[in-house]
């Protein structure tokens, strides 16, 4: 039986050898061209834009139209919701999977029980699904009868996601 100290050690190590590989990947990754979110708006009028979000202007969205290939500007006293389509969720969903998956296979090789592939792969879906649905949890916006400081958070948050954020 290997003590515990010993075992949380272990798992401290390779925790922290991972963050280290995520930190020297992640800019990587972030260095391709900034792309604005993926969004559906659906109108008062039960028109609905699916595009990507490129600028936050105001009350005024610019949204590139995915069907038309053409900007579309509307203003958010014209927009019942907007669904923020979340890339943020295959991110947590990759985090989540090596996070839990390093820690089971850790504990699987220290202990013997069911052995490191097995609750390694059980760590992988299980991070994968808890981090997908953390990130997934507010992808809807409702717009409805909202205050002007309500607004303004709505206009903040949506200014974060866009291409052009000026």
């Amino acid at each position: 039986m290997v003590p515990k100290s010993h075992w949380l050690n272990n798992v401290l190590n390779e925790a922290i050898i991972a963050l280290l590989v995520l930190a020297f990947v992640a800019p990587s990754l972030a260095a391709k061209e900034r792309k604005g979110a993926g969004v559906v708006v659906t109108k008062l009028d039960k028109q609905v834009i699916r595009g990507e979000l490129l600028a936050v202007k105001g009350n005024d969205l610019t949204i590139l139209d995915r069907a038309t290939a053409t900007e579309v500007i509307t203003s958010l006293f014209e927009i019942r919701s907007i669904e923020i389509d979340s890339r943020a969720q295959g991110a947590a969903l990759i985090i989540g999977a090596i996070g839990f998956g390093v820690l089971g296979a850790t504990y699987g090789a220290e202990h013997g029980q069911g052995g490191p592939v097995l609750l390694g792969g059980l760590g992988v879906i299980t991070g994968g699904l808890m981090g997908s649905f953390v990130a997934g949890l507010s992808s809807v916006i409702s717009i409805n009868l909202l205050d002007e400081g309500s607004l303004q958070k709505i206009r903040v948050r949506l200014k974060k996601r866009a291409r052009y954020r000026n």
